[in-house]
């Protein structure tokens, strides 16, 4: 086996070494201090959140309840008002189903004149008071001249208070103006069945009222010779304080 010679000095060999690798710079890092200010702001309120927490996390708690009414609160009885027809019979008279009261001289209503008609309300609750209020809404009759923007309604009460209106037919309001009507007494008995005879409840717990419809004297009407139109008084009720 032959053996290379030594290198002067005594020096070891050296190793033989590769060339060192290129290093690629390094991808530029994300910026997450908008991240990081969200985060901190998150943090702080939640911590103060907890603290206000952990306050009051060391008291003791109790609760006491009370169920009030063994059957529940509220009236059995349906709120209910209704009209008294012609004819002496109770009718519900709901939207869509409304009672037909005949208009004397409603074929006679020319600009300038004033038709009338009669309604009687009633509370029919035995308990709960009734704060009315009235309006009259007019459509045409299909196929003929619109007139109702010449129609003024006026509404009085028994004693002949204005609940629409001034009381003179000619200021009378426009179609579809609603107002208070007063406030029904309860009927202080049993109420009366859809259709059956009406009887007579406690003072003061029905009502009549006049409603006049005048057809305003304007030459703009001249061109609607043969109009008619078709009204609907609707009467509104809403439940106030039990009778004491």
């Amino acid at each position: 086996m032959s053996r290379h010679p030594a290198p002067r000095g005594g020096a070891a060999p050296r190793s033989r070494r590769r060339p060192a690798r290129r290093r690629l710079p390094a991808p530029p890092r994300l910026r997450r201090a908008p991240a990081l200010a969200v985060l901190v702001a998150a943090v702080a309120l939640l911590a103060g959140v907890l603290a206000g927490t952990l306050a009051t996390s060391a008291a003791f708690t109790n609760a006491a309840r009370l169920d009030l009414g063994a059957d529940g609160l509220g009236s059995s009885t349906a709120f209910d008002v209704v009209l008294v027809a012609d004819d002496g019979t109770v009718r519900q008279a709901p939207d869509g189903d409304p009672l037909a009261v005949p208009v004397p001289g409603a074929d006679a209503l020319v600009p300038g004149r004033t038709v009338e008609v009669a309604v009687r309300v009633a509370n029919n609750h035995p308990d709960l008071r009734a704060a009315l209020a009235v309006a009259v809404a007019g459509t045409p009759v299909a196929g003929t001249p619109d007139i109702t923007p010449w129609l003024r309604v006026t509404v009085l009460d028994a004693d002949g208070t204005a609940v629409l209106g001034t009381g003179d037919p000619a200021d009378g309001v426009a179609l579809g103006t609603a107002g208070a009507a007063g406030v029904l007494a309860a009927r202080g008995a049993e109420g009366v069945a859809d259709g059956a005879a009406w009887s007579a409840g406690a003072a003061g717990s029905d009502r009549g009222y006049r409603v006049l419809v005048h057809y305003l004297d304007d030459p703009a009407t001249e061109p609607l010779n043969g109009g008619r139109a078709l009204l609907t008084v609707r009467v509104a009720a809403e439940s106030t304080e039990a009778a004491a």
